[in-house]
C-alpha cells in the first residue's frame, strides 16, 4: 500500500486520471473559465487563505515559471520549487507534476502583506481558486 492507503494500481489509475485532466485543461482558455466562475457568483473575498497554510501547494506549468521569472526578475529555483516524489493533500488526493511556486513556511513566497505580489502573471490554479478542473469541467 501507498500513502494515504491505496495500493500502487490504484495510484497509477489516479496518475493517468490526472494526466487525462491535464490534456483537457491545456484545451480550455482562461476566458472561458473566468465566465464560467462569474456565472457562478465566486467573488474573491482577498482573505490570503489560498495563499497559506499546510495543504498550500500550487502545481505551476513551465511557461506559468516563466512569466513569474519575467516580472519578477527572479531565477528559476527563487520562483518554483520540485515538489517531493508526489503530494496528498488532506483529502487524500495525489498531486504530481514537475512543480510548484516556492514557499516560506507553509505561505505562498509572493503572498505579502495580505497580497498577492505577482497577480497579474498568477497562474492558472490561482486564477480559478476555489474551483477546480476535473476532467474538462470546472468543479
Amino acid at each position: 500500500m501507498g500513502k494515504g492507503g491505496r495500493s500502487s494500481t490504484e495510484m497509477a489509475s489516479r496518475i493517468a486520471d490526472l494526466r487525462a485532466d491535464l490534456t483537457k485543461a491545456k484545451d480550455l482558455s482562461q476566458a472561458d473559465l473566468a465566465a464560467e466562475i462569474r456565472k457562478m457568483g465566486f467573488s474573491c473575498l482577498a482573505c490570503g487563505e489560498c495563499c497559506r497554510g499546510e495543504d498550500n501547494s500550487v502545481l505551476v506549468f513551465p511557461h506559468e515559471i516563466r512569466a513569474i521569472q519575467e516580472a519578477t526578475g527572479l531565477s528559476w529555483q527563487e520562483a518554483a520549487e520540485p515538489p517531493e516524489e508526489g503530494e496528498w493533500d488532506t483529502e487524500g488526493h495525489f498531486h504530481t507534476l514537475e512543480w510548484r511556486l516556492a514557499k516560506v513556511g507553509e505561505a505562498c513566497r509572493f503572498y505579502q502583506e495580505g497580497r498577492c505580489t505577482i497577480y497579474p502573471v498568477r497562474p492558472m490554479l490561482c486564477r480559478t481558486y476555489p474551483f477546480y478542473l476535473e476532467r474538462g469541467k470546472l468543479m
